[in-house]
C-alpha cells in the first residue's frame, strides 16, 4: 500500500476514497483501512495514507464528502509532532472547526497513547498542544481546546496523587 499511495495515487484513489467512507454494515471496510493506512502509536512511522503527499486531493475529498470524510481523515493522520499540531491537523480544524465530530477525531488520536512510568509528561505535552489553539480564530476551536486544556490539568493533578499513593 505504500508504493501504491506514493507512485499510482491517481489509480487508487477514487476506489480507497470510496472505502474509507463505508458505513453501517461495511463500516469494518473503514476500520481495516484505518489500522493498515494510517497512525500507529506503536511504531511512530509515517502513515501509508501521507505517502506521496496527496494531502491537497484528500482535502478536496472532504470538500466534496463533508458529513464523513473530514473526520476518517482526521482519524488517520498523524494530528500532532512534539508538542505541535501537525500542520494537516491545522488545516482540517481550520477548515472544519464548526465540525465537532472533526475535532473529537483528532482528540480521539492525540488521546491514543501507551506508556511505561509516568503518564504526567504526556499529559503535559498534551496540554501545551491543545493550549496553541487558545487564541485561535474560531470560538468552537477556542472552546474545544480550553476543554482540553482542562481536561489535561485535571488529568496530570489526579495521576500526580496516583503516583504519590504508590510511591
Amino acid at each position: 500500500y505504500r508504493l501504491l499511495m506514493k507512485n499510482y495515487f491517481g489509480i487508487i484513489w477514487p476506489s480507497l476514497s470510496k472505502a474509507l467512507l463505508s458505513e453501517d454494515d461495511q463500516v469494518m471496510t473503514y476500520i481495516h483501512l484505518k489500522e493498515l493506512l494510517g497512525c500507529s502509536f506503536i511504531d511512530g512511522s509515517t502513515p501509508i495514507i501521507m505517502e506521496g503527499n496527496h494531502f491537497k486531493e484528500m482535502i478536496d475529498w472532504c470538500e466534496n464528502n463533508p458529513d464523513i470524510a473530514p473526520a476518517r481523515l482526521a482519524g488517520l493522520i498523524p494530528v500532532a509532532i512534539g508538542d505541535k499540531f501537525t500542520l494537516e491537523a491545522i488545516a482540517l480544524i481550520d477548515k472544519y472547526a464548526d465540525k465537532q465530530y472533526v475535532l473529537n477525531e483528532i482528540a480521539c488520536t492525540l488521546d491514543s497513547f501507551s506508556s511505561v512510568g509516568s503518564v504526567v509528561p504526556y499529559y503535559e505535552r498534551r496540554e501545551k498542544i491543545y493550549s496553541s489553539l487558545l487564541k485561535h480564530k474560531n470560538d468552537s476551536v477556542r472552546q474545544w481546546a480550553q476543554q482540553n486544556v482542562n481536561s489535561c490539568k485535571y488529568m496530570i493533578q489526579k495521576e500526580m496523587e496516583r503516583e504519590k499513593e504508590i510511591l
